[in-house]
């Protein structure tokens, strides 16, 4: 009893912050809740929950009031997540699909298109195909050492 009624206080506290949240900070708290909710399934060695959730909330729409270059991000994430999952369930061609996917949503010199890039690496490494895994492993590598250049440049600076 006394449990119930400490989970019915909870809830009556939360409700007021939780209608607080705006479309963009629900937005990112859903994907960040898919993303432990993979994290639990991968765990657990359930490539298809995993899958499942990561797809979910890639498919939530996205509020106006998200900055596009986040959006495409957190989108990327998962596209890079998804890509992981499927390699993890030994099946490349599925990988290679959500790589490209991710790498649709646009390409900058950042981490995320480092990963997909990495992703399709993997992928088409797996596939066999060496020659487009060097190649996107190279996409990679540039990016990543543009990032790195930028770092040691930042550190440098008073």
């Amino acid at each position: 009893m006394y449990r119930c009624l400490t989970i019915a206080l909870l809830l009556t506290l939360l409700a007021p912050a939780c209608s607080r949240l705006d479309g963009s900070s629900r937005w990112i708290s859903q994907a960040r809740e898919a993303n432990l909710e993979a994290d639990r399934a991968i765990r657990r060695g359930d490539t298809q929950s995993a899958r499942t959730a990561l797809v979910a909330s890639l498919e939530q729409p996205v509020p106006d009031t998200v900055n596009p270059a986040d959006s495409r991000m957190v989108k990327q994430d998962m596209c890079f997540r998804l890509s992981l999952v499927e390699m993890e369930a030994k099946r490349p061609e599925e990988a290679l699909v959500w790589a490209k996917h991710g790498l649709s949503l646009g390409q900058q010199q950042d981490l995320f298109t480092a990963n997909l890039y990495v992703a399709m690496g993997s992928a088409h490494e797996a596939l066999g195909q060496e020659a487009q895994a060097a190649e996107a492993y190279h996409l990679a590598l540039k990016i990543n050492e543009t990032l790195l250049n930028q770092t040691l440049e930042n550190e440098e600076t008073p």
